[in-house]
């Protein structure tokens, strides 16, 4: 995929995800013992002249410096910085510090740096005369990746910027990430298969190009690593929180203080919300910031140019640039997937009423079920598109976006705490807590908690979570009925008085006082637990009578 998308650099797609790219990227930083801080002219690209042939006069040919050359152009500072800011992106640099210690402080120094940082520009050698070569890149490289594992991965561009033979350069530095899972497919890289790495990537560039070529090849780089309809719009997204950040601190300014401290001292003056006071306020102020960042979201333009029709429409040239008949796939309801080429899927993307039967009818013509058009068939059946083979496993993944607040994978040092919208196991039974958060604080001793039991779903589910091996479980939750109620009591913790969860075994575990464990699986999102417990009380609602049977019957 990545080679795929290489060679899709000039595609419209590519273009539109470059500009969202430039407009997110913040903050660059570069670290080379000789860089330079005065501004030169551009450099061009060392050549030497052979013997005249050709012409009685002859001709000087140009021979470009093979791999095998040591290239030693110092990195210029002040041109890169130009390209850079030319872009309105910040480009800081530095050299490698003083003292004994100068590897392990400069390292230190990188590793900081890089927290900060978009894109992380190294030179290979940085030691002093008799050090190994590449020691201070290597250990930094391995502080930050240990670093990024720790944290469940980030965006993770690094340029190793060197005048050394790449490919054994790039050898050197695989060897010592021999730990991770590396990929090796594309020549003078370094991607990862693992999970939390698989937005990192380390590429090698020969100090054959100048600092303008450097820039340009770091922001193209990284578009590679992040364009995609969601990716760009997730991009475009943090841009407008960046830019608006301004604007929010304008509304939200200092002189509301006394104001929040008023909610603050109001909740303390219960009884009933004492011991919750800080929390209680703590989420009512990220409710707060919250929606108005989710308002500005709502009505950004860039947010919004990043997934309109023309975005949509030059997707699946930049996905299949070669037109491959059979790279597009897409599946009607139970039928068997039919094959679409790009120019269909497009015609598909911008159907309107009167032109949408006409794609349809296309070779190979969408299928219909017994006794409907295909047109119908379209409209009331399960639409699956897929890349390159099936792509159930995507679809679970977005299943889970919409779904989950938090699971294992994204809890961090986070204690789980028992309320409404948790979903417990025990054994292949699932529960799913429907008690009202204010019945979920302020305890002590045993409390019962109110739950429905569910099942896992098969062909037919209605919420996905996703496991802590990144596998997917699918549950069956459409009609939730008082059937399905259960009560199950819990011991408060007497410090903050709330039911929490114990690590055992990197699992969380909730331990009624049965002494029956229940595994920790994750937490729905607001309106989608709000959902199933508006579900239960409609089913709780219902009233049932005797009633004469024929005039019951009259109803329906």
């Amino acid at each position: 995929m990545i080679m795929q998308n290489r060679g899709n650099s000039s595609t419209r797609f590519f273009e539109i995800s470059r500009l969202i790219a430039e407009n997110f990227i913040h903050t660059v930083v570069a670290i080379d013992d000789e860089m330079g801080f005065e501004y030169q002219a551009n450099r061009t690209t060392d050549f030497q002249l052979d013997e005249p042939s050709g012409s009685p006069l002859g001709t000087p040919e140009r021979s470009e410096i093979d791999d095998n050359t040591k290239l030693n152009n110092p990195l210029n500072y002040q041109n890169l910085s130009k390209y850079f800011a030319e872009k309105s992106i910040v480009c800081s640099g530095l050299k490698p510090l003083e003292g004994d210690s100068y590897v392990d402080n400069t390292t230190d120094a990188i590793f900081k740096l890089s927290k900060k940082a978009d894109i992380t520009i190294l030179d290979w050698q940085m030691e002093k005369v008799n050090a190994e070569l590449g020691l201070i890149a290597t250990k930094a490289i391995e502080k930050i990746i240990e670093s990024d594992v720790e944290n469940n991965g980030r965006l993770r561009l690094i340029l190793i910027y060197s005048g050394e033979k790449l490919e054994t350069i790039c050898d050197n530095l695989a060897a010592r990430l021999s730990t991770y899972n590396l990929i090796r497919d594309i020549p003078n890289e370094i991607n990862f298969s693992d999970e939390k790495l698989r937005l990192c990537k380390i590429v090698f560039i020969s100090k054959n190009d100048d600092e303008e070529k450097l820039a340009s090849k770091a922001i193209d780089l990284f578009t590679e690593m992040t364009y995609g309809l969601l990716s760009n719009a997730t991009l475009a997204g943090i841009t407008e929180i960046r830019e608006r950040t301004h604007n929010l601190l304008y509304k939200f300014n200092k002189s509301l203080d006394p104001a929040y401290l008023s909610h603050v001292l109001s909740l303390i003056s219960s009884p009933d919300m004492r011991e919750q006071a800080y929390q209680v306020a703590f989420d009512y102020a990220v409710d707060l910031i919250s929606e108005e960042i989710k308002s500005e979201l709502q009505i950004s333009k860039k947010v919004k140019k990043s997934l309109d029709q023309d975005a949509l429409l030059e997707w699946p040239n930049h996905i299949n640039p070669r037109n491959n008949q059979q790279k597009i796939r897409i599946k009607i309801g139970s039928h068997n997937h039919i094959f679409l080429d790009s120019p269909r899927l497009s015609g598909l993307l911008s159907a309107t009423s009167e032109s949408l039967q006409e794609v349809l009818d296309r070779t190979p013509v969408f299928p219909n079920d017994d006794g409907s058009s295909n047109l119908d068939t379209f409209k009331k059946s399960l639409v699956q598109l897929s890349i390159d083979g099936d792509s159930l496993n995507e679809h679970l993944e977005l299943s889970v976006l919409q779904c989950i607040r938090r699971d294992n994978i994204t809890l961090n040092n986070h204690i789980p705490v028992l309320k409404q919208g948790v979903i417990l196991r025990k054994d292949d039974d699932f529960y799913v807590c429907i008690q009202p958060l204010c019945d979920s604080v302020r305890l002590r001793g045993l409390n019962s908690f109110a739950f429905i039991k569910v099942k896992k779903g098969k062909s037919k589910f209605s919420h996905v979570l996703k496991n802590i091996d990144n596998t997917y479980t699918k549950l069956e939750i459409s009609k939730p009925t008082s059937k399905q109620l259960c009560m199950i009591v819990f011991n408060a913790c007497d410090e903050d008085n709330v039911v929490k969860a114990t690590k055992i075994n990197d699992q969380q575990i909730f331990k009624c006082n049965s002494e029956n464990s229940y595994i920790w699986c994750g937490e729905f999102k607001q309106p989608i637990y709000q959902e199933i417990v508006n579900l239960v009380s409609s089913s709780l609602s219902r009233v049932g009578f005797d009633s004469f049977e024929w005039l019951r019957m009259r109803k329906s």
